[in-house]
């Protein structure tokens, strides 16, 4: 990742008052299912998917949104009242999505995708 890049990810959510942890949360999501898409584990060796073409990273962050938005609809009342869960640091992306994606976008051209 250069450094104009890190920068400039790192500044959009600065921002827009994103939190960096959570970007990086997502978008090694997106590398998963990219990943698992074409075939290949981290260390190369073939998976059970192989399906073919992935789809963007936009097509899939509408997706992902979905079924966030989704499972907080379904979600009942934590035990106790706590209002905190695992996933509890990952809300901006249901909260202000457009500019999340601009983010994941950012994060991605400046080398997010490892494999």
């Amino acid at each position: 990742m250069t450094q104009e890049h890190e920068h400039d990810w790192q500044s959009l959510c600065r921002q827009a008052s994103i939190d960096p942890d959570e970007v990086r949360l997502v978008y090694d999501r997106y590398e998963a299912y990219l990943r698992f898409t074409e075939g290949r584990f981290t260390d190369g060796r073939p998976t059970a998917g192989g399906s073919g073409e992935p789809i963007s990273l936009a097509q899939w962050f509408r997706f992902y949104y979905r079924e966030k938005t989704s499972e907080g609809a379904q979600a009942g009342p934590l035990p106790g009242g706590c209002s905190a869960d695992g996933d509890a640091v990952n809300n901006a992306c249901l909260k202000k999505p457009a500019e999340f994606l601009r983010v994941l976008e950012a994060y991605g051209r400046a080398g997010g995708v490892t494999g």
